[in-house]
């Protein structure tokens, strides 16, 4: 799955648990909750941050994340355009076609469970809500996974993904039914007087960037840089349909961890720093890509200018 589909798992998975302003999640437990490795949740925790979709102050295992309402109303249009299956329903087929070798070949409920951390009850649903999609089918099975304390027991059985499942989750569990609301796109046009705001706005940060330059902290610089990152991908918000919101967001966080890196590099930087000023085609913008560009023109000059003091650096 993308980053945005790990990511959507996480907004799901806070949803669910009702984790909002004041109600913080540890990372650890979304990781242990959404199924995810480490690597890919990091990946969606820095998109979903650099998005605003969640918060949370830290880093690391310990640090905790709440829902934005920002957060919220996105996931709600997102599902609105997504097959109607739960989450326990997309991480079980997840894994399932993860965890094997051939399309065909089907996995026990046993290390489903096992490794989701799903209870019978949990797992019976989420099955079902899969079979019932033609998503997954019953691969077999027979044998028992233990007695209850009422002697009653629960069938191994196994679980294989269909065609239809596999298609689904490259797909990211789009509905092929729900009309494309995302293909609607805002107005760019400003009025001048807010114009003449974003250019002062503009011109401190300008300031700013030449004082820390001069200071040639790399620290402080790669701070500006995700500052101004996280600037773009407001700016440009309203005027883009929410798949093309969501790849711009990813866009600057992909960036934002090459930034990181102890040796960036150049080719990759160029490469996402022309992505996020509309010098390629990668967003369903048409005729409005020219004046994306300008719009986001005095934000990328700035960031050209950290990133090559950081290079130099």
């Amino acid at each position: 799955m993308s980053v945005h589909d790990d990511a959507i798992r996480i907004l799901r998975f806070l949803e669910e648990k009702g984790i909002v302003m004041g109600y913080g999640m540890k990372n650890s437990e979304i990781i242990s909750g959404t199924g995810l490795i480490t690597e890919a949740h990091d990946k969606a925790e820095n998109f979903l941050l650099q998005g605003k979709y969640i918060e949370g102050g830290g880093g690391g295992p310990d640090a905790e994340r709440w829902l934005t309402n920002y957060g919220v109303s996105y996931l709600e249009q997102i599902m609105s355009q997504r097959l109607p299956i739960s989450i326990n329903a997309e991480m079980i087929l997840d894994y399932i076609i993860k965890s094997t070798s051939r399309p065909l070949q089907a996995v026990k409920r046993s290390d489903i469970q096992t490794a989701l951390k799903l209870s019978d009850d949990q797992y019976d649903k989420a099955t079902q809500n899969l079979l019932d999609f033609d998503l997954a089918e019953k691969g077999g099975g027979g044998a028992s996974i233990g007695e209850s304390s009422n002697d009653t027991y629960h069938s191994e059985g196994s679980l294989r993904a269909t065609k239809s499942g596999r298609q689904a989750l490259q797909k990211g569990f789009r509905d092929p039914q729900t009309s494309i609301q995302a293909s609607q796109v805002f107005n760019i046009n400003a009025p001048s007087n807010i114009q003449a705001v974003a250019n002062a706005i503009n011109s401190q940060i300008e300031q700013q960037i030449e004082q820390t330059i001069s200071e040639n902290d790399p620290e402080a610089l790669k701070e500006m840089v995700s500052e101004l990152l996280t600037g773009l991908v407001d700016i440009v918000r309203q005027d883009l349909n929410l798949k093309d919101q969501a790849e711009y967001t990813e866009a600057a966080a992909t960036l934002q961890d090459e930034i990181q890196k102890n040796n960036p590099e150049t080719e990759i930087l160029q490469k996402w720093i022309a992505r996020l000023a509309f010098l390629d085609h990668a967003f369903s913008v048409g005729e409005k890509a020219i004046a994306l560009s300008g719009k986001v023109l005095p934000s990328i000059l700035m960031l050209t200018k950290l990133i090559t003091a950081l290079l130099k650096g």
